[in-house]
């Protein structure tokens, strides 16, 4: 499977509406690719991150990962 969240990541460090806006965004990507039924909640993952930016960056790239998977585990009640 393979998706593409558009946008800049946010940081777990980043404050929680941005983190919480990140992860929505994340989880309703995959949602779109798998369609609401989901269906790979009982099977193991391997996460492949690739992240594009132009110029210099600050962002800490272990930080993104966590609120990337953390959009990844999002439940859709919750959204």
């Amino acid at each position: 499977m393979e998706f593409i969240v558009p946008g800049a990541p946010r940081s777990a460090n980043a404050n929680p509406r941005s983190r919480r806006r990140w992860r929505e965004r994340v989880a309703r990507a995959a949602r779109e690719y798998l369609g609401e039924e989901g269906g790979l909640a009982d099977q193991d993952l391997a996460v492949l991150i690739i992240y594009f930016y132009q110029g210099e960056t600050t962002l800490d790239v272990d930080n993104i990962a966590k609120s990337l998977l953390d959009g990844l585990s999002v439940r859709p009640e919750t959204i």
